[in-house]
């Protein structure tokens, strides 16, 4: 009996300090701000490529970002890929410059995609 006491206890507390915490953090006037425990979002939003017409004859870059079996996800869309266009051509690229193929992505792979002239990439993420 005497721990569930305690365990009351320390609630009870915690609950009254909570309050106390909101109490003193009110504005002068009374008003609290309510802020959301989601925060604020940070993400920036760009608009996706316009979409191929057709993979017939187009270069696809391939990349895996080091997730468990994304190379294989990439072998295995390089294969199904060639099987449906048969006219395509797909090359793994690195995550980012001076990395290896498999290692996490990096800023400079916006670089690579563009020195790699292709039309389309497919980032593959295993698990």
């Amino acid at each position: 009996m005497r721990k569930r006491t305690s365990y009351w206890l320390v609630g009870a507390i915690t609950v009254v300090s909570l309050v106390m915490a909101g109490v003193s953090a009110a504005a002068s006037d009374g008003m609290y701000e309510v802020v959301s425990p989601l925060g604020k979002s940070m993400v920036k939003v760009i608009a996706p490529a316009p979409r191929l017409s057709t993979l017939e004859g187009k270069k696809i870059g391939l990349i895996w970002n080091a997730f468990t079996n994304g190379d294989v996800l990439a072998e295995a869309f390089a294969n199904l890929l060639k099987k449906r266009f048969g006219q395509i051509e797909t090359v793994n690229l690195p995550s980012g410059k001076g990395l290896s193929w498999g290692d996490y992505p990096d800023p400079s792979i916006k670089d690579i995609v563009k020195e790699a002239k292709v039309d389309a990439v497919i980032v593959t993420v295993g698990g």
